[in-house]
Formats: C-alpha cells, sequence, structure tokens
C-alpha cells in the first residue's frame, strides 16, 4: 500500500487532479504552481501530512479550511510556507483543528512591492 507521495516539482498545471486512495498518509504537493486545492485530495481521508509549500499562487478560503477539518480528520501537519494563505484562513485552521500543526511562515505576496 503506498503511503506517501512526493509530487515536486511539476510545471504549473491548472487541471492538476492526482487520483489519491484513502490509505495515503503523507502527500507532498510543494512547488507545483497550484493555486487551489486540487478535487481529488477529498478522497485521501487517511492523511495526517499534507504539504502545499511554496505553491506561491496558492491562497486558501474559509471554505478550504472547512474542507481540511471535514475531510481529514487524522491530520496532524499542514505545511503553507510560501502561499498567500490570509491570517484569517490560519487562524480558521487552528480554531476548527486544535491537534493540526500549522506550518506558515515566509509568505510571499508577489504583488506587494519590496522596498
Amino acid at each position: 500500500m503506498v503511503r506517501g507521495i512526493c509530487t515536486q516539482p511539476n510545471p504549473p498545471s491548472p487541471a492538476f487532479n492526482p487520483p489519491l486512495c484513502p490509505g495515503l498518509q503523507s502527500l507532498h504537493l510543494c512547488f507545483n504552481n497550484l493555486d487551489k486545492l486540487p478535487p481529488a485530495l477529498a478522497a485521501a481521508t487517511g492523511l495526517t501530512e499534507l504539504s502545499l509549500a511554496y505553491n506561491q499562487r496558492l491562497a486558501l478560503t474559509a471554505a478550504d479550511a472547512d474542507a481540511v477539518v471535514r475531510h481529514w480528520p487524522l491530520l496532524c501537519h499542514i505545511d503553507l510556507k510560501v502561499t498567500r494563505t490570509p491570517a484569517h484562513v490560519l487562524a480558521r485552521l487552528s480554531e476548527c483543528a486544535p491537534q493540526l500543526q500549522i506550518s506558515e511562515t515566509q509568505h510571499y505576496m508577489p504583488w506587494e512591492e519590496q522596498e
């Protein structure tokens, strides 16, 4: 049984929707240029670790936070480093899933000018 998958790095693909199984525990989708959660992730109900780091266009929404809690009750760690996920969504994740460790430092905001 496959327990973990690492797909980094891959070219951008708006249709990225990998087939996943309920027994999958660890999934690393770093550096995949995602801008939203792939719908197939909902099938990976056994996830304990999910890395979405370095998807610089990814901005999780409140609905995504609710989906994380609903679809992945066993999730212990989610890595959202260098994404555009807003602070209120991170707070919602922490509130709804207190067991969840969230890595979220070093946000990259490409539309902000650097001084």
